[in-house]
């Protein structure tokens, strides 16, 4: 993992983190996401890979690791997203998904289980906390991978499910989330047939104007300034915030 300027210049290197001793090679290691906390610490979840996040300080030093692949509770099947929730600001937590329990789970700042929060019928991705609400794209609400059968799943502030726009019929790619500085959107992109994903570029109105490649249902955010996203033919673009 690298924290960049934002003109690319590399400020920190994270490597893979040998010092939690679950790891024999760095190819065990596949990172899917980073938040981080109030006070500056860095917490990567490692989705792809072991399914821990681990906890660095601002200056990258190692503190701790937590989850896991497992069937206990504080364990985390897949830990493809984490996301800081500070809606309360005496007491923020964080968001972790556990995709292969269609679950998400809320732990304390130094990693101690606080909560899980059940989606049954959602492979979910990405938590993104909005306002009051909690935003996530769903890859699959059923197996195979390519089912096709993904949504946006909302929840308000009791961690409820409030809403569940553009689940789609087999075979049509999930909706993913979006935003800029004009607002929250989701969007999918039709598939060139039944079963089969496609990749749609999407304009970033950040990243100096380049075309970025999205996959269908990943949680994307295309940052805070800039005019709105220019979607590509055949991709449809929903603001929902």
């Amino acid at each position: 993992m690298y924290k960049t300027t934002l003109d690319g210049k590399i400020l920190m290197t994270l490597k893979y983190p040998s010092e939690t001793g679950q790891y024999a090679s760095a190819n065990e290691y596949k990172p899917t996401e980073t938040t981080i906390g109030p006070n500056g610490d860095i917490y990567v979840a490692d989705g792809y890979g072991k399914s821990y996040v681990i906890q660095y300080n601002s200056k990258g030093e190692y503190i701790r690791h937590f989850g896991g692949k497992g069937d206990k509770e504080e364990n985390i099947r897949q830990a493809h997203g984490v996301a800081l929730d500070n809606r309360d600001k005496k007491n923020p937590t964080l968001l972790v998904t556990s995709r292969e329990e269609n679950a998400l789970k809320r732990f304390t700042l130094d990693g101690k289980l606080l909560k899980t929060i059940k989606l049954p019928g959602a492979y979910v991705c990405r938590p993104v906390v909005r306002g009051q609400n909690v935003y996530a794209s769903v890859l699959i609400s059923h197996l195979p991978w390519t089912s096709g059968s993904g949504f946006v799943t909302i929840l308000d502030k009791n961690d409820k499910v409030v809403s569940n726009p553009g689940r789609q019929p087999a075979g049509v790619p999930e909706w993913g989330i979006a935003e800029n500085g004009t607002g929250r959107y989701a969007f999918h992109s039709p598939s060139r047939r039944a079963g089969r994903r496609r990749r749609k570029s999407v304009r970033s109105p950040v990243e100096f104007g380049q075309a970025i490649p999205i996959q269908a249902g990943a949680g994307v955010a295309f940052g805070r300034n800039g005019q709105e996203a220019n979607s590509p033919p055949g991709m449809t673009v929903r603001r929902i915030g």
